[in-house]
């Protein structure tokens, strides 16, 4: 069961490692043992997503299971009643926040920042949205709306720090 910590949204994984490494035992005539077949297994994922992150690359998986890619979305400024700008439909750029607010208030503890009132926070000024997205519009099996992809932690954060580092250096589809 795959969870976030305290949360009510849990999705039940069918299949892992295990039940893959048992399939391909099942049906290799000379198959590795566990850890070694694990490995290349990690590798092979590893070397795949940064592909997708770092160059772009459309992933399209065998027997018509559909694609995974990386897309953009384009920001549009969303105006309040008064005429200011709506900044919840930005993210929040949470170390640029975080640098102001120590230059702001000082070496406050958390607690105390806590209790301030109406700090104010430091927007995202990208022009674009990248996600992953995985796309079934050319899946050809049943039940499309319950399979889904959800990228571990580890892969979002892989792809805010290519972002970060090089922002415009890879060119995404747009969405």
């Amino acid at each position: 069961m795959i969870s976030r910590k305290n949360s009510k949204n849990k999705f039940n994984v069918d299949l892992g490692y295990d039940d893959i490494y048992d399939h391909y035992k099942q049906f290799s005539p000379i198959p590795l043992d566990k850890k070694t077949h694990n490995k290349v297994f990690t590798d092979i994922f590893d070397k795949m997503m940064n592909l997708i992150i770092k160059e772009g690359y459309s992933l399209k998986f065998p027997h018509k299971f559909g694609d995974l890619e990386i897309q953009k979305k384009k920001q549009k400024i969303v105006y309040n009643e008064d005429g200011g700008v709506n900044r919840i439909c930005y993210k929040v750029d949470w170390f640029a926040t975080k640098e102001h607010w120590k230059q702001v208030y000082g070496d406050l503890p958390a607690e105390q920042l806590k209790q301030i009132k109406g700090k104010t926070r430091v927007y995202c000024k990208n022009k674009y949205r990248m996600s992953f997205k995985y796309i079934k519009d050319n899946a050809k099996y049943k039940a499309k709306s319950v399979i889904m992809f959800i990228p571990n932690r580890k892969w979002c954060r892989e792809l805010a720090t290519h972002l970060k580092t090089n922002p415009y250096q890879t060119d995404y589809k747009e969405q």
